[in-house]
């Protein structure tokens, strides 16, 4: 790479420096001002971001850092987890009419697309050419809402397929997303997804042990002690339900709070 088109690349990225900004794999003349270096040597970046928390950067920046990177989706991931929201990615891409040369990878404007897509998070804001000898700028900005709207775009026909013509798909369906609004912090919402789960399968363990947590979330302990005993009895080697049972065992003690006998079962919803 020439001064001059060096010269061109990195003026390209300097408007996009804000805040807290880090550079992805370049060299120390390549620096962009402004910018914190990292992984200089290899541009092997995403295994250098360990020491950023979530959230804690503003901008990244990388001048054919990403091409050589063997894995670009585990890339991706990890520059979704440090960027906080609305934080801008910006990148200088080799056209990919320049060949492979030193890099691992090239990428049209629909295949880096393609690869936003599966990993989710980011919303593009430019995809342009610079020139033949730079490339492509790149620059998207960390969405959270694209986390989970760009991943559902991409499987949802898939999964929707699947519940229509597999038994039990539908089942599972429901014990997923119980577990993501149960761990999102909506335990009831996530109770209402592990009721239907019920209606829908009666006698599956793994709705009364969420059911179960959710009731522990909620502090209804007596309540969940009871869903959690009934989903040992469906499925005794659950270790985890077991260890739940416990649990909530101690808390019904520690608070001498009365233990119901009899599940509420999938009909019925606890205040």
């Amino acid at each position: 790479m020439s001064v001059e088109e060096s010269s061109r690349e990195i003026s390209a990225l300097i408007p996009f420096v804000s805040g807290r900004a880090v550079q992805l794999g370049a060299a120390s003349e390549d620096a962009i001002p402004g910018s914190e270096l990292v992984d200089r040597e290899s541009g092997q970046a995403h295994d250098s971001l360990g020491q950023y928390e979530a959230g804690s950067i503003d901008s990244l920046l990388s001048v054919h850092g990403f091409e050589r990177l063997e894995d670009g989706i585990k890339a991706m991931r990890e520059w979704r987890r440090v960027l906080h929201e609305g934080g801008t990615l910006a990148l200088v891409l080799r056209d990919p009419s320049q060949g492979l040369g030193d890099a691992s990878h090239v990428y049209s404007p629909a295949a880096l697309n393609n690869l936003i897509c599966t990993v989710g998070g980011f919303r593009v804001d430019q995809f342009i050419r610079l020139d033949q000898n730079s490339g492509w700028l790149f620059v998207a900005k960390r969405d959270a809402i694209l986390d989970v709207r760009m991943p559902l775009g991409i499987q949802g026909p898939v999964i929707s397929q699947t519940v229509s013509t597999t038994p039990g798909a539908l089942a599972e369906l429901y014990f997923q997303i119980g577990i993501l609004m149960l761990r999102s912090g909506d335990p009831k919402l996530a109770e209402s997804c592990f009721r239907s789960l019920m209606n829908h399968e009666p006698d599956n363990a793994h709705a009364f042990f969420g059911l179960g947590m959710c009731l522990a979330s909620r502090q209804l302990w007596p309540e969940a002690l009871t869903e959690l005993q009934r989903a040992v009895s469906l499925d005794a080697g659950n270790q985890e339900a077991q260890r739940w049972v416990e649990l909530a065992k101690s808390k019904c003690e520690a608070t001498e709070s009365p233990v119901k006998l009899v599940s509420t079962g999938p009909a019925t919803s606890s205040s």
